[in-house]
């Protein structure tokens, strides 16, 4: 796995180090799991980014997109995240295989802290906006199942859902929009476990950490790799949580601040 932190001086140049880090970082070249850049092409309003991954044996094919784009005059600057099931080179970013929903990152014009860790089957990035935190999942979860049984477990995610045009960075109120490819192979939106608990930490001021589970009426299907769940009681964004020596970064869920609105990114 691989791991970067930084300042980004805004979502075009954010755009920019998360493909120089998925493409490039020494760890996953070391490990056979860098994504191949499949399209980049910038214009001055947009940027469009299509990749895949090779999974953490170099087996898989796993296929996304990103696009940055802006309207100034309302203050919107977000990216489209997509999932796909393949690439036409002749397509557009929109026209591409197994297309998913249109899920968004919103962010801002202006320098943005980050937090991205990947793998070569997904890769999760965090960005505080403002005194907001967003977050962002695309790939594959692990999946409760065979490949065979679950050939293609993609979870895609970002901060919303709306059209662009819709919500400003300050509007946005949850970080759990995304979708599943689920195992008939149809994009719909799965139920999470743990979700909202109020619990507090362990004596000693010890704070688990629980497994972020993706299910439905009909299947449990996997958790999000890196992810966890812990309890925001005397908690707060930016603390470390250390679990086998492994530093997990604690997040709010974009401006919401209860003890049951928190979750740790594994920083590995």
């Amino acid at each position: 796995m691989a791991y970067e932190s930084g300042i980004a001086a805004d979502h075009r140049d954010l755009l920019g180090r998360f493909r120089a880090f998925v493409t490039g970082h020494p760890s996953l070249i070391a490990a056979g799991q860098a994504w191949q850049e499949l399209r980049w092409v910038q214009q001055a309003s947009t940027q469009e980014l299509i990749l895949k991954a090779p999974g953490l044996a170099g087996t898989d094919a796993i296929y996304a997109g990103l696009f940055s784009q802006e309207t100034a005059a309302s203050d919107l600057y977000q990216w489209q995240v997509l999932g796909y099931t393949g690439y036409l080179s002749g397509a557009n970013f929109t026209g591409q295989p197994g297309l998913s929903p249109a899920h968004y990152l919103s962010l801002w014009n202006s320098p943005m802290s980050y937090w991205l860790v990947a793998n070569g089957r997904r890769a999760i990035l965090a960005v505080k906006v403002s005194s907001r935190y967003m977050l962002m999942h695309l790939g594959f979860l692990t999946p409760y199942a065979t490949p065979g049984q679950f050939p293609y477990p993609f979870f895609v995610s970002g901060t919303d859902n709306y059209y662009f045009g819709g919500r400003r960075w300050s509007e946005v109120s949850t970080i759990w929009n995304g979708q599943m490819r689920n195992l008939a192979g149809v994009w719909a939106t799965p139920s999470r476990y743990p979700a909202g608990q109020t619990y507090k930490h362990s004596p000693g001021a010890i704070y688990p950490l629980t497994s972020l589970v993706l299910y439905d009426a009909t299947a449990i299907y996997g958790e999000i790799d890196g992810l966890f769940h812990v309890s925001g009681f005397g908690n707060a964004s930016e603390n470390l949580v250390t679990v086998d020596g492994v530093n997990h970064l604690v997040l709010q869920d974009v401006a919401s601040t209860g003890i049951g609105n928190y979750v740790a990114l594994r920083l590995q």
